[in-house]
């Protein structure tokens, strides 16, 4: 029976292993979060993948990770900005020092982009508000829009 469970074991943490290391977008290096994948390759999936979301071609043309606020927020965001004032928002959890990034649903706005929790994925699945009633839109696909 020992066996049955150890072996019920390896197969959950190998199936829970590979699921993140397919969406792990960085890491958290001396306190602050990195991304460490390609971010030429990132932004260029971003702006294909909301192209074909949305039909409109943003050129988001900087990325970052930033540590979050709020009770129902991710602990980090990954924004995509443009020179426009346009800014997508994912959510990004972490597990021990490894980011991993919620790559299916974004929140946008340049009604509020300059607020730290405007507009920005909650854990439940919608987006915050934007505290001057500026609209924020949810994008939902159902892969990934970073091309993992």
């Amino acid at each position: 029976m020992n066996r049955k469970i150890q072996l019920l074991f390896a197969i959950l943490l190998f199936t829970i292993s590979t699921v993140y290391s397919q969406n792990q977008i960085g890491e958290i290096t001396g306190g602050a979060p990195t991304i460490t994948i390609d971010q030429t390759s990132l932004k260029s999936a971003f702006n294909a993948a909301y192209y074909i979301a949305t039909g409109d071609s943003a050129n988001f043309n900087n990325v970052s990770i930033v540590l979050n606020g709020g009770t129902d927020h991710y602990a980090y965001l990954l924004l995509f900005t443009n020179s426009a004032g346009l800014r997508a928002a994912f959510g990004v959890n972490a597990i021990g020092s490894i980011l991993y990034v919620e790559d299916q649903t974004t929140c946008t706005t340049t009604a509020c982009s300059w607020e730290a929790n405007g507009c920005v994925p909650k854990t439940n699945g919608g987006c915050t508000l934007c505290s001057n009633s500026g609209l924020c839109t949810k994008t939902v696909t159902s892969g990934s829009m970073l091309g993992f």
